[in-house]
């Protein structure tokens, strides 16, 4: 089974440029760090920056360890010029995931809105791999009815 899953998701180890890491915060914040191994540094990604929680955070991102290269010895890099979500904003999730679909092209920069959260949803929930699907696009045709 192991091997299924290898194939299907992780194709060939040996070429790994980046490893992508979503990462809950106190059961109430996602934030994602990337260990990238061809500039040999840990990226730190925040939507929502928050002083009182940036200790807790950084010490979360430098116990990181792997056998070879040993991560925790790579610098933590923190971009300065990335957009991040409004103070009223509950989108870290949808943030996390738009940074690893884009895999750092723009320098991390990405931008979350309606269409954004739309198209997340839409993609899980149609996606192949979702024992969900059937469920999903009844209910969605269900609802659609009530709307006539």
């Amino acid at each position: 089974m192991i091997s299924d899953y290898k194939a299907t998701f992780m194709g060939c180890v040996d070429l790994i440029k980046k490893v992508f890491i979503p990462v809950n915060d106190n059961n109430y914040h996602w934030y994602l760090v990337v260990i990238d191994f061809v500039n040999k540094e840990v990226v730190y990604l925040d939507s929502f920056p928050s002083d009182s929680r940036i200790v807790a955070r950084m010490r979360s991102v430098k116990i990181l360890n792997t056998p070879k290269p040993l991560v925790s010895q790579y610098p933590i890099y923190k971009p300065i010029d990335i957009s991040t979500q409004s103070g009223d904003g509950n989108d870290c999730g949808a943030w996390v995931i738009m940074w690893m679909v884009e895999m750092g092209l723009n320098g991390y920069k990405i931008q979350v809105d309606e269409g954004t959260r739309l198209r997340i949803a839409l993609d899980l929930a149609m996606n192949p791999y979702n024992t969900l699907q059937d469920q999903v696009k009844n209910r969605a045709e269900t609802w659609m009815q009530t709307l006539d």
